[in-house]
């Protein structure tokens, strides 16, 4: 995934006016498969660790 594709993917799931929590989660997917594509899995593993202790909530 490029930079570019990430954006209109981030794009894309902004002007979708579906379910908040979906969304988010959607974003947070992409980006976290991003850092990995870049070479950043390191930062992708640790958000999704702390994703997994701290009860993120989406409202």
């Amino acid at each position: 995934m490029t930079k570019d594709q990430v954006i209109e993917r981030l794009r894309d799931i902004a002007q979708n006016k579906g379910d908040p929590e979906m969304a988010h989660g959607d974003a947070d997917d992409a980006v976290m498969q991003f850092l990995r594509e870049i070479g950043h899995g390191e930062v992708a593993d640790e958000f999704e660790r702390a994703r997994e202790t701290v009860p993120f909530w989406y409202a």
